[in-house]
C-alpha cells in the first residue's frame, strides 16, 4: 500500500463550504483522502473558520439507519436532516474529484444506547457506569459496531471505515471530565477503567473475581492501597485484546462484505493502550495511532512504543495542529520513520492561519517516504 495522507473532519464543514468545493479544498492541500465523522460521541467543538462553536448534546449519527440491520441496540439518524444530505453531497463531490472518501465512527461511546440498555453499559472499577458508553464484551455491542460498519458501507460505500473507540475505554477521553479535589495517581487513572461487568467476567474467566480485587489493591485511592501489580497487568491486558479480537474480527467481517477494508484507531501512553487491549486489533486491514500533539523524539516514542503493543504492524500516525508547532518537521519524521500513512487532525477545527501547516505537512510526509 502507497502511504497516503488524509485529514479528519466533521459533517458541519459542510455548512459553509459547499461539496464539491471542500473535496477540491482537500485536494489542494495535498491529501488522498477525506474522513468524516459519520457517527460521533457528544462534544463541543470550536469551528474557528466558521466563526462559531457546534454542540452535540449527545451521540450523533449523521445518517439514517436501516434499523432491520440491528439487534438490540440500534442507533437513530439523530443528525439534522440538512447535514445528512450534504454527507452524501460530498460523498459523490469526492468520487468525482478522485479523492478518497473514509467514514470515521465512534460507536461505542454512545451515552444514550448506555442509558437505554445499562447491563450493556462500560462500568468504573467501583461498579458504576462509567458515562461513556457501551462495553466491548457484551456480545449485543459486537453486533451494534458489525451492524453500523455494514450499513455505512452500504450506504456511502466508503473506501475505509476508521473504527475509533473499538478498544476498552480509558479512564478520561477528551470530553469528559472528572471532579477531584486530589487528583488521581497515574495508578487509578489506569486501572479506574477497568470493567468487571458480566460480560467481562465471561470474558475473564474463572479468576474475574479475584483480578478485581487485585485491580482495587493495585490503583491505590479510593479504590485500594496498592502497591503496582503488574502480573495483574498482563492479565488484564491480554484479557482485553481477546475482547478487542472479538469485536475488530466482526467488523472488519462486516466491512469487507460490503466492500470496504476496516482500520482500528489507538491511542494514549503504550501502558494505557494495552490495558485497553490495542494488541487485539489484528483482524483490521489497518492500524491508525494517535499522537495528538506530541512532538519531535516524544512523538516517534510514541508511535514506535503504540506500534509494539500492537504487534509491531504497519500503521498511520495521526497528528494534531497547534499554535505552537509547525507539523512538517514531525511528518518528515514519521515518512522516514515507516508510517505507512498520515492523518491531520482535524481539518474543521483548524483556522485559516492553520491550513498552510497542512499543506506543508503532506508535502514533507512525501518527500519523507520518496526518499
Amino acid at each position: 500500500m502507497t502511504p497516503d495522507v488524509q485529514v479528519f473532519l466533521y459533517p458541519e464543514e459542510l455548512e459553509a463550504t459547499p461539496a464539491h468545493a471542500l473535496a477540491e479544498q482537500i485536494l489542494e492541500l495535498g491529501c488522498d483522502a477525506a474522513s468524516v465523522a459519520v457517527v460521533y460521541h457528544r462534544a463541543r467543538r470550536v469551528l474557528p473558520r466558521q466563526g462559531r462553536v457546534s454542540v452535540l448534546t449527545t451521540a450523533t449519527t449523521y445518517f439514517e439507519p436501516e434499523r432491520s440491520r440491528y439487534g438490540e441496540l440500534a442507533p437513530v439518524g439523530n443528525g439534522a436532516a440538512g447535514l445528512r444530505e450534504r454527507l452524501f453531497e460530498f460523498r459523490a463531490a469526492c468520487g468525482r474529484a478522485g479523492l478518497g472518501f473514509r467514514a470515521w465512527l465512534v460507536p461505542l461511546h454512545h451515552d444514550a444506547l448506555a442509558a437505554a440498555f445499562p447491563d450493556a453499559a462500560a462500568r468504573a472499577l467501583d461498579g458504576s457506569p462509567n458515562g461513556v458508553g457501551l462495553c466491548p464484551s457484551k456480545a449485543a455491542s459486537v453486533e451494534l459496531v458489525a451492524a453500523l460498519v455494514a450499513d455505512v458501507c452500504a450506504q456511502l460505500e466508503p473506501e475505509l471505515v476508521e473504527l475509533e473507540a473499538a478498544l476498552y475505554p480509558a479512564w478520561e477521553p477528551s470530553y469528559t471530565m472528572t471532579l477531584s479535589l486530589a487528583p488521581l495517581s497515574p495508578e487509578a487513572r489506569l486501572l479506574g477503567a477497568q470493567c468487571f461487568c458480566e460480560a467481562c467476567r465471561d470474558l475473564l474467566g474463572g479468576d474475574a473475581g479475584e483480578l478485581e480485587r487485585r485491580a482495587r489493591v493495585s490503583a491505590g485511592a479510593p479504590f485500594g492501597a496498592g502497591p503496582w501489580d503488574e502480573e495483574l497487568e498482563r492479565a488484564l491486558g491480554a484479557a482485553r485484546a481477546r475482547g478487542v479480537e472479538t469485536l475488530v474480527r466482526a467488523a472488519t467481517e462486516s466491512a469487507h462484505a460490503g466492500g470496504s477494508a476496516l482500520r482500528v484507531f489507538g491511542s494514549g501512553p503504550p501502558q494505557q493502550a494495552a490495558l485497553q487491549g490495542l494488541a487485539g486489533s489484528g483482524p483490521a486491514d489497518r492500524l491508525l495511532l494517535g499522537c495528538g500533539p506530541l512532538e519531535g523524539d516524544e512523538l516517534l516514542e510514541r508511535f514506535r512504543a503504540l506500534r509494539a503493543v500492537a504487534g509491531g504492524r504497519a500503521a498511520t500516525a495521526s497528528i494534531n495542529w497547534s499554535q505552537e508547532r509547525g507539523m512538517a518537521a514531525d511528518a518528515e519524521r514519521l515518512g522516514a520513520a515507516g508510517a505507512d500513512g498520515l492523518a491531520l487532525y482535524n481539518l474543521s477545527l483548524v483556522p485559516a492561519e492553520g491550513l498552510v501547516a497542512f499543506r506543508e505537512a503532506a508535502a514533507a510526509f512525501r518527500s519523507a517516504v520518496a526518499a
